[in-house]
């Protein structure tokens, strides 16, 4: 309400639309927050920071592609704007440009310390896993060489799923779970809702790899990425109740993301659903319905010791 009498008193004044798209962003309505940034792009069009706020909302939306086009043109403005470099090497990661990924966050570091909240080493050190991994996936693909153990298998998801091959995607993440039922819990890691991610594009039938999944093949993986987002709803509900005051914060976030990622489009959109049996659209609608519910729960605020903004 505050940031709203703001912006009617300075209608120009972009800075009051990132703090808007920020609150946004912290109560995972991320479309808004990414509508209100594109707003401050629109007034100050030659300032870096504007399009770096934008990239994070498109990045904190599943929009990995349109990420990268914000991030790119904040370095474009100011080669010396290392958080967004930072920002870039996650999106060039999320849609499998490891090399280029890997490089961008050198580049950042060299030029301009990254900010303490943006772990660039923690990016360049998954590309550099990444392009280890895809070294070996021709071999993997023919059966001529396997994962290590669950971990690495939950590795090769990934990068599967960074290819478009979201069948061996989600039979990798089915298999790490059942040798390692430990790695679905672990929320930090977010592996149950990347395994979803892959099992829900499998059953709408795209991705590259495999032969086009038939009926029965489709309703299998359509019910497995609901069972996963149940557990998942479950375990979010857990820290929500009893999580640290950090951790219960970013629950909104996580959910409203789950309420926009392009990737579940055909579980959650109701044109996809009508084309569903009356129980699965059901059983669809319920799940969501309780995901907005938790979402809107209150949470005790972040404390933290500095202000997010000046």
């Amino acid at each position: 309400v505050e940031f709203a009498e703001a912006k009617r008193l300075k209608p120009a004044d972009w800075k009051i639309r990132d703090l808007i798209g920020s609150a946004q962003a912290d109560a995972g309505d991320w479309n808004a927050a990414i509508d209100e940034r594109r707003e401050a792009v629109q007034l100050e069009p030659f300032l870096p920071l504007p399009h770096n706020a934008l990239g994070f909302a498109l990045l904190g939306a599943g929009r990995a592609d349109q990420a990268v086009d914000a991030f790119r043109e904040a370095v474009r403005l100011d080669a010396r704007c290392s958080p967004a470099y930072v920002g870039l090497g996650r999106a060039l990661l999320a849609r499998g440009d490891f090399a280029e990924a890997r490089d961008v966050v050198g580049r950042g570091r060299i030029m301009s310390p990254p900010d303490g909240n943006l772990d660039a080493t923690s990016v360049a050190s998954k590309a550099e896993r990444m392009i280890a991994l895809n070294a070996r996936l021709p071999a993997f693909l023919r059966g001529q060489d396997r994962p290590a153990d669950a971990r690495e298998s939950t590795e090769f998801a990934q990068l599967c799923f960074s290819k478009k091959l979201y069948a061996a995607s989600a039979r990798l993440w089915l298999e790490s779970f059942a040798a390692r039922p430990e790695l679905a819990g672990e929320l930090g890691s977010e592996n149950r809702y990347q395994a979803t991610r892959a099992a829900a594009l499998v059953s709408c039938g795209r991705g590259q790899g495999d032969p086009l999944a038939d009926a029965a093949t489709r309703t299998r993986w359509r019910e497995q990425a609901l069972a996963w987002l149940r557990a998942e709803l479950a375990a979010v509900a857990a820290v929500l109740d009893g999580g640290t005051p950090r951790q219960r914060g970013e629950i909104p976030k996580r959910l409203g993301r789950w309420q926009v990622d392009p990737d579940l489009a055909e579980l959650r959109d109701e044109k996809p659903l009508s084309t569903l049996s009356e129980a699965e659209r059901q059983s669809f609608r319920k799940f969501w319905s309780d995901v907005e519910a938790l979402r809107q729960k209150p949470t005790a605020p972040v404390i933290t010791d500095t202000p997010d903004r000046p």
